[in-house]
């Protein structure tokens, strides 16, 4: 029986996950036609792969996820792509009640349910705080990039963007400002590991903020997105700016004092939010800090990141 959906796992040094990820690709209880990109890895991720998929697709070079995709999506022949991230694994009916809400409902793009976990303790903190989130309001959706589908045709004429880290948020905030789509989430799960050390972690949430911003830089994102969390993060130093002006010659004291009581409002903030849960407020400080970073080092350094680094 010949599957309507293609499965496609980009993978790049996915050595560790990817061997769990396709065998729940593997063990759905609908066919799927699935496909592996390695975008040149150094580990065994091809030799995971080749036994275990219908097509392994194998970079010379690194490409990126974005221009992986792009060159793999003409050819395919089925009528839907659903893309599944490398250490993300499908519960055994995903692929079923994908395939039956798609039959019912011709949709153009869409995802299904992640739940994150960790591994590790520091990993369960990460994840609680992953699942807990609940910043998407009820008239926004967004694309999930750990099990995101789309209509095969539709995707051949609106591919990913190749210069943008979150390939998933800047597809979908595009084509909200420049067409109609249908879109759905369906009710089947997805598991995906979140980083199971502080430093991934780190990585992870930098490149995230990283392209927040850049979405931001191109105008993609709408107000009603940008105008909260941008008073958030600006107020303090509005705040700031305000107390050094009117401070007279000890500009600098004031300022000092000015930054310290910024970031300490934004503390009682996170407080309010997650109360004295010390794991939760580090995160989230953390957090904060890399939004910081990514503001000034794309606004004030213009600095441009390699989207091979993914």
């Amino acid at each position: 029986m010949q599957s309507s959906v293609a499965v496609v796992v980009p993978a790049f040094n996915a050595g560790k996950t990817i061997e769990d990820t396709l065998r729940s690709i593997k063990q759905q209880t609908e066919p799927v036609f699935l496909i592996v990109i390695d975008d040149a890895s150094t580990d065994n991720t091809a030799g995971i792969a080749s036994s275990k998929c219908d097509l392994l697709v194998q970079n010379v070079a690194r490409l990126g996820k974005s221009q992986s995709l792009n060159e793999l999506i003409p050819r395919i022949q089925q009528e839907y792509v659903l893309i599944v991230d490398a250490d993300t694994c499908l519960e055994r009916r995903f692929i079923e009640i994908l395939t039956e809400r798609l039959n019912a409902y011709r949709v153009d793009c869409g995802s299904g349910f992640t739940v994150f976990i960790g591994k590790t303790e520091f990993a369960r903190h990460v994840a609680d705080e992953y699942n807990d989130n609940d910043s998407i309001s009820d008239d926004d959706w967004r694309f999930n990039g750990c099990c995101q589908f789309y209509r095969t045709e539709f995707l051949k004429q609106h591919l990913f963007s190749t210069d943008c880290f979150v390939e998933d948020e800047e597809i979908y905030w595009r084509l909200r400002r420049t067409m109609r789509f249908r879109s759905m989430v369906v009710p089947a799960l997805a598991y995906s590991l979140v980083p199971n050390e502080p430093r991934g972690w780190l990585k992870q949430r930098l490149r995230w903020e990283r392209g927040a911003v850049w979405l931001l830089k191109k105008r993609l994102l709408p107000w009603h997105h940008i105008v909260p969390r941008g008073v958030y993060y600006l107020l303090p130093f509005v705040f700031m700016a305000v107390m050094a002006f009117f401070s007279g010659p000890d500009i600098l004291l004031t300022a000092l004092l000015a930054t310290g009581l910024a970031l300490f409002l934004l503390v009682l903030t996170d407080i309010s939010k997650f109360g004295l849960d010390k794991n939760a407020l580090k995160y989230a400080f953390l957090s904060h800090f890399m939004i910081y970073r990514a503001l000034l080092e794309i606004f004030v350094f213009k600095k441009r990141f390699r989207v091979t680094d993914w």
